[in-house]
């Protein structure tokens, strides 16, 4: 049967009426009578408030236990149009599914009631888990940052929850947080002109009477926006958020009653307001002042700039990692009828300390000084030093994760084992992982020492293993056994191998991985591999071509083993390839968006950043500079806020940052970043090493886009010997000096030095790259113009007819100057005397401009003076004249257009004359013809040694 809205007259509340029939049945010995709202089968009430009901149920369908909120009928026929709203923001929040927000499961009508069915929590609330208390700092941040989360993921899918308190977040009984009752959310994002409204003083504050009929929220809680009955954003649930936080961490709420009341009277202080009351530390009081400001411009541009300051240094962050696993853990051991437990108990779990010293102490420190020395590399021992800092730090993660894990599982008294269990391996594989690199870093090679830093962060994440998700973490471990075990130290050798940049090496175990993996039917192990191999094609190897095979393999496995933690890095590596290299903006744009969707409701600021970076890299790709580098900038921002400032990925970020200001057209900013950054890597890295080498070359970049060539050369030299040093001299890296250096040379004149260093770089691309990769076709085009500048035709010949051939495999991929390349084959066969071989190379050019007219109007010459000079030297004069003509005209008509005209038009008035004279036409033309072109010859030869005079 079904019952209808509590409110209705003369009807008993669902949860009640259960409750009496459940009475009656154990009276009478019958079994009573199920009271539903639609198919579910009500068990209980679980609380009441101003909304409606919530009620613990059972999905008769499903076999689940849930919960359903049913809306208060009164409160829907006194608001018209509440209902429809109601229903499009709760299937809206059942789009959204994130670890820290209550899951909606279901919405839907029945008898007049609208009800959601939601997840079921069982638990406490963060207000009566801090009344429980005393909790600990580090503990109340890792709970509210985990609510954070929610309302992150929230908010980025146009969701404002308007009603954030701690009675609103839940503490479950598996130790996670989530934010619940969403049923004052707006789905509507506020209008763009929406603006903080400012009133006289002296106004009384007062909700108008709209927000307080929608449900404005809870008083004390409240943004100024929403007191105001300005329309609310996101900002307005950081504002709350703040609040709650700041009452939690500080024993009292920000603002004394009547005082926010009275600063919104006064327009003066609608900025940034200076909070007190309550002890605490600084750094945190200046933080949540911040996302208290008044006006909502003020405060942090997300929640996720405002997790990033909460989590802001490693110290603190290793603090809410104990405090996440520890306190928190505790308080969500609290079900339905047992006792909270409390901060108090005991909790019986061995040290893991002997696992980590046996594995990582002074000898091991010692050892990997001596390996690193051995290179002989400058920076040697500054990296040894560097490295042993942060594998303590990892260290010490691993450790306060394996202690979480303990706790954890005793937390979940019907799950403990199996908990452990898989806790356990997760956290064995990341202790052997950890050893491998260790084994390696002691006889450690120079590529491994430059890498060295980053080869730790590429590590598994300890904490990570203290999740509860069972499934996910079943299908990531993979299979156990001999073989998998050999599987596991193979890849754990790759990702090695990947991170210093030894990519033949790399790829050859990842294929053995991938072979051996389908044998043994280990899909989750095979698509790690996969997606790791396309990443060395992509990022080492430079095959992008080759990597989008490999990495549409890698998605089918992961979707195959449930492995969503890599299927949004799949997605990612494709929208980098699909853009950056490939040229295919559309593409790319869809595999972000495949990123965005696969990353939504995961935790971890590291990969938001990633994805934040690759549409940096995307708008610049596509013209859009600007807004590139103010995303740049952000990244950086969101590095720094959760990273040592020296970290390297920082020191990365501010590279990266420096560069996108050169290619929005800046070049004195990214000149003057370059610098500063060159300054600080060489003192904490070494002068040496190749990330203040990457940094230098950068700089001598900015210094040849400003015209400074001398300067450029002398950077571009250093960091070239730098690289040199790590990765010997047939390095890619090494290649791009020599390529740029090559161009100075040319600009300079000094020819046979700038076609040396370019005839070396395409050595070392095609040893190392495809045929038909940029860099490559870039060298081959540098070296065209080398060999035009010095008539070597036949060598110009060649590359001409080879960067041809790349055009015509890579289509639009490549920026290859296509007319260019024809004119060139075309011209050059006709200086060989081979001109006869040159029509189907006049006749494209012709075709091409045709169909897309050049740019500049004196391009249109070349074909036709090509097939002048192809009819001549069949014999044809009739009818080479009228394609000599046409050329000589617009070379005359263009020639003030750019210097090289000039050559141009002596060159046609010249074999224009000797026609007419061979046709016995117009002598007094030829005449005027000829003393033309030598006077354009003697002008170019003046001009070309007042370019070389000192």
């Amino acid at each position: 049967m079904a019952i209808a809205g509590a409110d209705a007259p003369g009807q008993r509340d669902p949860g009640a009426e259960a409750m009496l029939r459940r009475i009656a049945g154990r009276l009478l010995g019958e079994l009573p009578e199920a009271v539903l709202i639609g198919r579910f089968r009500i068990l209980g009430t679980l609380g009441e408030g101003g909304m409606g009901v919530v009620y613990a149920a059972e999905d008769a369908q499903l076999g689940r236990e849930v919960a359903i909120k049913s809306i208060r009928g009164d409160r829907l026929r006194a608001h018209p149009g509440e209902r429809a709203r109601l229903l499009r923001e709760a299937r809206a929040l059942a789009k959204l599914s994130h670890p820290n927000v209550v899951q909606v499961h279901e919405v839907g009508e029945a008898d007049a009631q609208v009800f959601i069915v939601m997840e079921l929590v069982r638990g406490t609330t963060v207000k009566k888990w801090i009344d429980a208390g005393p909790r600990s700092l580090a503990a109340i941040l890792a709970c509210f940052i985990e609510a954070g989360r929610g309302l992150d993921a929230a908010h980025r899918v146009g969701i404002v929850h308007r009603d954030f308190k701690p009675s609103n977040v839940l503490v479950g009984a598996d130790g996670r947080v989530r934010i619940a009752d969403f049923g004052l959310a707006r789905g509507d994002p506020a209008p763009a002109d929406a603006t903080f409204s400012t009133r006289r003083p002296g106004d009384r504050i007062v909700a108008s009477a709209e927000v307080t009929a929608a449900g404005a929220g809870t008083p004390a809680y409240m943004s100024p926006e929403q007191i105001l009955g300005v329309q609310c954003d996101a900002r307005s649930d950081q504002f709350s958020f703040c609040v709650a936080l700041y009452e939690a961490a500080f024993g009292r709420r920000p603002f004394a009653p009547g005082d926010l009341d009275a600063r919104l009277r006064d327009p003066s202080a609608s900025g940034r307001q200076v909070l007190g009351g309550g002890s605490g530390p600084g750094w945190l009081r200046k933080v949540l002042t911040r996302g208290l400001a008044l006006r909502p411009e003020d405060r942090f541009a997300s929640m996720a700039v405002l997790l990033a300051q909460l989590e802001a240094t490693p110290r603190r962050r290793r603090h809410l990692m104990w405090a996440a696993t520890f306190g928190l853990a505790f308080a969500g051991a609290v079900t339905a009828g047992s006792a909270l437990m409390s901060a108090s108990t005991p909790v019986l779990c061995p040290r893991a300390d002997d696992r980590m010293d046996e594995l990582w102490g002074e000898a091991e420190r010692v050892a990997i000084g001596r390996g690193f020395a051995a290179t002989k590399l400058s920076y040697a021992t500054t990296a040894a030093n560097r490295v042993s800092v942060v594998l303590d730090t990892y260290g010490e993660a691993w450790l306060a994760a394996q202690r979480g894990a303990c706790v954890a599982a005793q937390v979940h008294s019907d799950r403990s084992t199996l908990l452990f269990e898989q806790s356990t391996r997760c956290l064995d594989r990341a202790r052997r992982s950890l050893a491998r690199l260790i084994e390696a870093l002691i006889i450690a090679n120079p590529a491994m020492v430059a890498g060295a830093e980053g080869l730790v962060a590429a590590l598994p994440d300890p904490s990570s293993c203290v999740e509860l998700d069972l499934n996910r973490h079943f299908a990531a471990l993979g299979e156990e056994g001999s073989e998998a075990e050999e599987l596991e130290a193979l890849l754990d050798r790759a990702r090695i191998l990947e991170g210093s940049r030894q990519g033949r090496e790399a790829a050859a175990a990842l294929a053995e991985i991938v072979d051996r993996s389908q044998r043994h039917n280990d899909v989750s192990r095979e698509a790690e591999a996969l997606l790791l191999l396309g990443q060395t094609r992509s990022q080492v190897l430079r095959d992008p071509a080759g990597a989008l095979n490999v990495l549409h393999s890698a998605y089918d496995r992961a979707s195959s083993a449930r492995r969503d933690d890599l299927i949004w890095a799949v997605w990612s590596e494709l929208a980098q390839i699909a853009g950056h290299e490939l040229d295919d903006r559309v593409g790319a744009r869809i595999y972000l968006e495949h990123a965005r969707s696969a990353h939504q409701g995961r935790e971890g600021a590291a990969t938001s950043t990633t994805l934040l970076a690759l549409e940096s890299l995307l708008l610049a790709d596509e013209g859009r500079e600007v807004e590139a580098l103010r995303l740049r900038r952000e990244v950086l921002e969101r590095l720094k806020a959760r990273l040592p400032q020296d970290h390297i990925e920082v020191l990365r970020a501010r590279d990266e940052l420096a560069t996108a200001a050169a290619v929005a057209g800046d070049f004195v900013a990214a000149r003057r970043e370059h610098q500063d950054l060159w300054t600080e890597t060489s003192a904490l890295l070494g002068a040496e090493h190749p990330l203040t080498a990457h940094v230098e070359m950068n700089l001598g970049f900015d210094h040849l886009d400003l015209g400074d060539g001398a300067g450029a050369r002398r950077h571009l030299l250093h960091a070239r010997a730098a690289l040199e040093a790590t990765y010997g001299p047939d390095n890619p890296w090494v290649a791009g000096a020599d390529l740029r250096l090559a161009q100075i040379d040319g600009a300079e004149g000094a020819y046979s030095q700038a076609i040396a260093r370019a005839h070396t770089a395409l050595t070392i691309f095609t040893e190392n790259f495809p045929r038909t990769h940029c860099d490559r076709a870039t060298t081959l085009e540098v070296l065209s113009g080398l060999f035009l500048a010095t008539r070597r035709h036949a060598d110009q010949l060649e590359v001409s007819r080879e960067l041809l051939a790349i055009h015509d495999e890579a289509g639009k991929r490549l920026a290859i100057d296509l007319a260019g390349v024809l004119t060139n084959i075309g011209e050059s066969l006709c200086d060989m005397g081979r001109c006869d071989e040159a029509l189907p190379y006049f006749s494209r050019l012709m075709t091409l401009y045709l169909n897309e007219p050049p740019d500049e109007p004196a391009l249109m010459a070349f074909p036709y003076f090509g097939f002048g000079r192809v009819h001549r030297a069949r014999g044809n004069l009739a009818l080479a004249l009228p394609f000599l003509e046409d050329a000589f005209e617009i070379f005359l008509a263009h020639r003030l257009d750019r210097a090289g005209n000039h050559e141009n038009l002596a060159a046609a008035a010249r074999s224009l004359a000797d026609t007419l004279a061979a046709l016995r036409q117009e002598p007094q033309r030829v005449r005027t013809l000829r003393r033309l072109a030598s006077r354009l010859d003697a002008e170019a030869l003046i001009a070309s040694a007042e370019a070389a005079a000192p």
